[in-house]
């Protein structure tokens, strides 16, 4: 199944060929095999004897004029290709190997196609040579009338001659016709009714002398020659609307503009015709509205016996006019070859029968030899075989009827087939002999049989000998072995004879591992080129392998690597055969030098200061300037004001990116006493409350400041306090400097009347300790506890009382006195330890 087309018209359907100032590329091959033709190169020169097969005359594209007549042979096809011509008579390939693609493609079938274009034709050329008149060439209307006319019936015979002789073996789909630039309105001007006229009278010719008055032709609107002729194209339509199966084609005059001599197309034009001719074909629906034409049968041949090996051939009640082995006459006697077929004649058509394959002569093989006199021979360690090249109908004269026999030395043997149709065939006889068969060889190897892939490793023989044969199908006395194997030789002598094979060598050939990758932890740029700066490292990563590693940088033998040494770096794996990968491909390091280490100036403020207050530094550099606490980036221009405590460095980053710090600098913020609160801690006793106390405390009330190292402060009269806390740092280089607190709330102050004076708490005591407190500051006071019975427990003397003081009786329970004297007044009171 497929479909078949036959080309005609003029150049633009035969094909052309460029002037090589042109510069045209051949056309492509088609790309699907499906795309055939009909074989150019089946053709002969010299008329058959025959004269019954018919001539086609393809166009000079030298001269112009008619070329020498072309003959087929037997018909056969072959895939198209670019460069080849389209039989009978087409001009290369032209733009149809691209339609039979799309063709191929789409409808999913073979495609076949004919040529039986002409260049230079106008439709009257046609019409007449198609009513087997001799035509003039619009193009030599004054020349001699040897190259004025066309030869008588052509360019129309070409037409007829394709649909009479080839399509009785593969029938056609429809014609393609793309005719009408040598109409052109500039010089010819047909007129629109002549035109008309002219190519119906051709369309019914054609199916006249094919007998299929429904074959179907697809006419293309062309007419561009330097311009369009409308008239042309009018007519062109005429024809496809007004006669029966004919469809419209693709209207081709604005393709490919410029043109080669202002008619052709060139090859880039050649996918958009092909497309043009593709879509009509669809549009039209010829493949849904058309009939056809089919093939006709093949005749059978009928064959004879004739002589030992030979064949006389006929067809059954026809006469054929001749043989495709060239032979003429109703019957034909041959030996074995190609498949012959008969021409014959129905009518204008010329009919083909069945190809028939004529048997080959049988010829008795197996295990034997010839030698250049023809003598037959086995060599000594073989039993002898005799085998035919035919499966059944084998008669041997021994009588056996196998496709085989074992033979022996000095027998005469002869062998004989028959064909289906009892004619026989002998093979030549023979008479076998015996011939001795070489000594056994030995091997030896030129390193060790265990090596790495790739290694040059030599087997040789040590015999010298007319042949040799290895076990892995090698013929010289040396082999380079590839695969692991066990290797071994046969030698022959010049009368083929193989010796007994050679003790076996064992080959193992170790693979090589796969040429590694090389990873970074870093990009890779196009180039394979990895970029960093001076204080920076790459790792280097092979891909993995189950043996070792070999970097060509310190022999590391790890599977990654770290380095900042500018270089190219490779790496190969190492099997655990001890076989060495491809190198790699290379990644080159290039390392960027460090800009200038950048400089810091003090702005404004100190290096250590209180916890509110701020520093500003300076990055001194000519590089693009940033600033770092520990490693986050915390400005971006050279100026960095600090208020928290950290080590900071000045950065400076060159146009590659690379970046140098300054010395570190550290800023100490520190922290300021939490603003205290007052409260009362005992009957004559204030306390500077925080969670950050101050090492030092100012204590205000109204214009008196009174300022102590204690968070406690006894007032000596009442009224309204407040205090402010301070801290005293000392951090170098800055020295000793003083952070203060917030003055507290005030507070108010005022005695307890319930007190005399002098307080002891707590009273019961749990321990034995009380707190002692005097609303004046006493100095010199002595102070004693003794028991009821008189027993002193404490004495001493306090030196002032400025703020609570402490004493501790032990922690025996009872009820004891305490004594204080001071300025020659005495004052007691009772104490009481709790058991």
């Amino acid at each position: 199944m497929g479909e078949v087309f036959v080309l005609a018209g003029q150049s633009n359907a035969q094909g052309v060929s460029y002037e090589a100032s042109e510069n045209q590329p051949t056309p492509v091959d088609p790309s699907d095999d499906r795309v055939t033709i009909a074989n150019p190169s089946n053709f002969r020169t010299g008329a058959p004897s025959n004269g019954q097969d018919p001539q086609f005359y393809r166009y000079d594209v030298v001269s112009g004029k008619a070329a020498s007549p072309l003959y087929p042979m037997l018909p056969t096809f072959r895939k198209m290709s670019g460069s080849q011509d389209i039989a009978p008579v087409g001009v290369g390939s032209y733009y149809w190997g691209r339609l039979g693609e799309l063709l191929t493609q789409n409808l999913n079938v073979p495609v076949l196609f004919y040529n039986g274009a002409f260049g230079g034709t106008t439709i009257q050329n046609w019409r007449e040579s198609s009513q087997g008149q001799r035509t003039i060439s619009r193009y030599c209307t004054t020349c001699a009338d040897e190259f004025k006319y066309f030869a008588q019936g052509y360019p129309y015979n070409n037409l007829k001659n394709i649909l009479t002789y080839y399509l009785s073996i593969t029938g056609a789909r429809t014609v393609l016709w793309m005719q009408g630039e040598a109409d052109d309105s500039a010089t010819i001007n047909t007129p629109m009714a002549n035109y008309v006229n002219d190519l119906t009278a051709v369309i019914q010719k054609s199916r006249q002398d094919l007998g299929y008055d429904q074959l179907s032709w697809v006419v293309a609107r062309t007419s561009y020659n330097n311009g369009v002729s409308p008239n042309i194209i009018a007519a062109q339509t005429q024809v496809a609307s007004s006669v029966p199966n004919v469809f419209l084609g693709p209207n081709t005059d604005s393709y490919g503009i410029p043109r080669s001599g202002g008619v052709h197309f060139y090859v880039n034009a050649y996918n958009q015709v092909a497309q043009g001719w593709y879509d009509a074909l669809m549009s039209s629906s010829v493949f849904n509205r058309s009939i056809p034409k089919l093939a006709n049968t093949l005749t059978a041949i009928s064959a004879t016996c004739g002589n030992t090996n030979t064949l006389t051939l006929s067809v059954p009640n026809q006469n054929p006019y001749g043989w495709s082995n060239g032979q003429n006459g109703a019957t034909v006697t041959v030996g074995q070859g190609d498949p012959y077929m008969a021409k014959m004649k129905n009518g204008n058509t010329t009919v083909f029968s069945l190809p028939y394959k004529v048997p080959d002569r049988p010829v008795i093989g197996g295990d034997i030899l010839k030698d250049n006199g023809g003598s037959t021979y086995f060599c000594e360690g073989v039993t002898p075989t005799l085998q035919s090249n035919y499966g059944a109908n084998n008669v041997w004269n021994t009588g056996a009827t196998t496709p085989s026999i074992q033979g022996a030395e000095g027998g005469s043997y002869s062998l004989t087939y028959k064909d289906l149709l009892g004619c026989s065939y002998s093979a030549e006889p023979i008479v076998l002999g015996r011939r001795s068969r070489p000594s056994k060889p030995s091997i030896t190897a030129d390193g060790p049989t265990s090596f790495c892939a790739g290694t040059p490793r030599v087997l040789t023989t040590n015999e010298t000998a007319v042949g040799y044969v290895w076990s892995n199908g090698s013929t010289g006395k040396a082999i380079q072995p590839t695969t692991s194997s066990n290797y071994s030789v046969q030698v022959l002598n010049a009368d083929q004879c193989r010796s007994v094979a050679s003790d076996a060598v064992q080959i193992t050939v170790n693979p090589i591992p796969a040429k590694p990758t090389i990873q970074a932890n870093r990009a890779i740029d196009a180039n394979r080129n990895v970029t960093i700066c001076a204080n920076e490292t790459v790792e280097f990563t092979s891909s993995p392998s189950d043996g070792t590693y070999l970097w060509n940088y310190n022999n590391a033998a790890t599977l990654s690597i770290s380095t900042n040494t500018a270089r190219s770096y490779t790496v190969q794996t190492i099997s655990q055969a001890n076989c060495p990968s491809p190198v790699s491909d290379p990644v080159s390091l290039r390392v960027n030098p460090l800009p200038a280490k950048p400089t810091v100036a003090l702005l404004q403020g100190k290096l250590a200061f209180c916890e509110g207050e701020t520093v500003t530094l300076r990055a001194i550099t000519s590089e693009r300037p940033s600033w770092l606490l520990a490693n986050q980036q915390v400005s971006n221009t050279d100026l960095l004001t600090a208020r928290i405590s950290g080590d900071y460095y000045a950065q400076a980053t060159d146009a590659n990116g690379c970046r140098n710090q300054s010395d570190k600098v550290t800023v100490s913020a520190r922290p300021n006493p939490e603003t205290p609160k007052i409260a009362q801690v005992g009957p004559y006793t204030l306390q500077a409350q925080a969670n950050i106390p101050g090492t030092r405390n100012s204590w205000i009330m109204g214009t008196d400041t009174s300022t102590f190292n204690s968070v406690y402060f006894k007032p000596l009269k009442e009224g309204v306090y407040t205090v402010r806390s301070v801290i005293e740092y000392n951090v170098a280089p800055v020295g000793r400097f003083e952070c203060s607190s917030a003055v507290s709330q005030p507070f108010n102050y005022s005695y307890d009347p319930a007190q005399d004076g002098f307080s002891v708490y707590p009273n019961p005591s749990p321990d034995g300790a009380f707190t002692l407190e005097t609303k004046e500051n006493w100095k010199g006071a002595e102070v004693s506890v003794v028991t009821t019975s008189g027993v002193v427990l404490y004495s001493g003397i306090i030196n002032e009382f400025n703020e609570r003081k402490f004493i501790n009786v032990g922690r025996i329970p009872g009820i004891f006195i305490i004594r204080i004297r001071v300025d020659g007044f005495e004052r007691t009171k009772r104490l009481t330890v709790l058991p």
